[in-house]
């Protein structure tokens, strides 16, 4: 169900973090253990029923070994992408 109320942003960070679990074949539960976060953080954020703070998101960068900006951003978002 798309949350229509959702600033842009966010629907696009959902998105990315759903794709890098779907490529990495991982869990709400093992993506949390890995982050240093609760199972239910991850799934409230997935579902669009909380916001990411700005520890959150370091905290998933850093546990997927990525740089922030590919869960912010749309892929494309840039030209030199």
């Amino acid at each position: 169900m798309h949350n229509y109320n959702r600033p842009l942003w966010k629907a696009w960070f959902v998105r990315n973090l759903r794709e890098i679990m779907d490529e990495r074949g991982l869990t709400e539960k093992e993506l949390a253990r890995m982050c240093y976060l609760s199972k239910s953080t991850i799934n409230r954020i997935i579902r669009g029923y909380s916001t990411p703070t700005v520890k959150t998101v370091v905290n998933l960068s850093n546990g997927l070994g990525i740089p922030m900006d590919k869960l912010l951003f749309y892929k494309g978002m840039f030209r030199n992408e």
